[in-house]
C-alpha cells in the first residue's frame, strides 16, 4: 500500500533507472560473482553495469539489442548471462540471499512448512523429495483442494513424518474470500508481474526463463535485504506452485518462503528435474 512513509522507502529516484543497484546492493551481491581470472587479459567489463542492464532487461522487458546505450554493448551483456546461468552463479546468489534475508528478521534459515499449488497434480508428488536436501527442516505442507487426493500424501509418507494440510474454500463462501496460506501464492505473482520479462514467454529455453525468474527473485530479495525501514512479519513458510498459463513457463515450478520466493524446481509433465 502506497502511503507517505512507503513511497519514501522505495523511493530510487537518485539512480539513474528505477531499477539499478544502489551501493548497498552491489556490496552484497559483488561478493557472489565469479573473480577476475589469473592468466589472461584483464577484464575491462565493469559488472555492476552488466548487472544494471540484465535487471534493466528484466524490468523493461526489452530485447538485447534494445538495451540503452549507457549500458555495456549487448553481445557483453548476453555473453554474462548465459554463462551466469550455466556456471550456477545466479542459483548460488538467489540461495545465499534467500537465507541471509529469512536470518536478516530473525527467522530459520531453511523453512518448516510450505505451501503447494499446482495445476499438474500428477506433477506435485515429486516436488517434496526433490527440495528435501536442500530445505532439511520442511515438514508440514499445505495444499489446494487439487491435491487431496491420495498421490500426495502417499509421497509425503515415503518421506517421513510429514503433515499434510488441504486448504479449500468453503462451500457456503460468496464471493472473494481470504483463504489460509494460499493468498500468499497470488501475491508473489503480483510480484513478479513487476518485471514485463515474464509477462510473456520470449525464452527459447527453459533454462533461460529459470535464469530470468532467479534474477527478478535476487532483486526482490536484494531490496529486502538491504532497505533499512523494511521489516517482514509474515509467518515462515514456503510455497510451491506452478506458474499459471498466462505466464506460459512451460510448468515452471517455484518455492516461496515467507514471501520470499525463489525459482527451485521445473516439473516437466510428469518428469520433475532440479535445476
Amino acid at each position: 500500500m502506497w502511503t507517505e512513509i512507503t513511497r519514501r522507502q522505495y523511493d530510487r529516484s537518485n539512480l539513474r533507472y528505477a531499477s539499478d543497484l544502489t551501493d548497498d546492493e552491489w556490496n552484497v551481491i559483488v561478493v557472489f560473482l565469479p573473480p577476475t581470472k589469473m592468466l589472461g587479459r584483464p577484464r575491462s567489463t565493469d559488472l555492476r553495469e552488466v548487472l544494471n542492464a540484465i535487471l534493466y532487461m528484466a524490468r523493461t522487458g526489452c530485447q538485447w539489442r534494445m538495451l540503452p546505450r549507457e549500458f555495456p554493448p549487448h553481445s557483453t551483456v548476453q555473453r554474462y548471462f548465459y554463462a551466469w546461468r550455466c556456471d550456477g552463479t545466479l542459483r548460488a546468489l538467489n540461495h545465499h540471499l534467500l537465507m541471509a534475508a529469512r536470518e536478516a528478521v530473525g527467522r530459520e534459515a531453511s523453512p518448516s512448512a510450505g505451501m503447494i499449488d499446482s495445476q499438474d497434480r500428477d506433477g506435485t508428488p515429486a516436488l517434496p523429495a526433490s527440495i528435501r536436501s536442500a530445505f532439511p527442516w520442511l515438514r508440514h505442507v499445505f495444499a489446494d483442494g487439487g491435491c487431496a487426493g491420495p498421490k500426495l500424501k502417499e509421497a509425503l509418507t515415503e518421506l517421513g513424518a510429514w503433515a499434510l494440510e488441504i486448504v479449500k474454500r468453503s462451500n457456503a463462501a460468496k464471493g472473494f474470500v481470504l483463504l489460509t496460506r494460499r493468498w500468499v501464492v497470488e501475491r508473489t505473482f503480483a510480484w513478479l508481474g513487476r518485471n514485463r520479462r515474464l509477462a510473456k514467454d520470449f525464452e527459447k529455453t527453459i533454462e533461460s526463463a529459470e535464469a530470468w525468474l532467479l534474477i527478478a527473485s535476487t532483486q526482490i530479495l536484494c531490496r529486502r535485504f538491504c532497505c533499512p525501514f523494511m521489516t517482514v512479519t509474515s509467518k515462515p513458510f514456503m510455497i510451491l506452485w506452478k506458474i499459471p498459463a498466462w505466464m506460459n513457463f512451460c510448468g515452471t515450478t517455484l518455492l516461496t518462503f515467507g514471501g520470499i520466493w525463489r525459482p527451485m524446481v521445473a516439473s516437466i509433465g510428469k518428469r520433475p528435474i532440479a535445476i
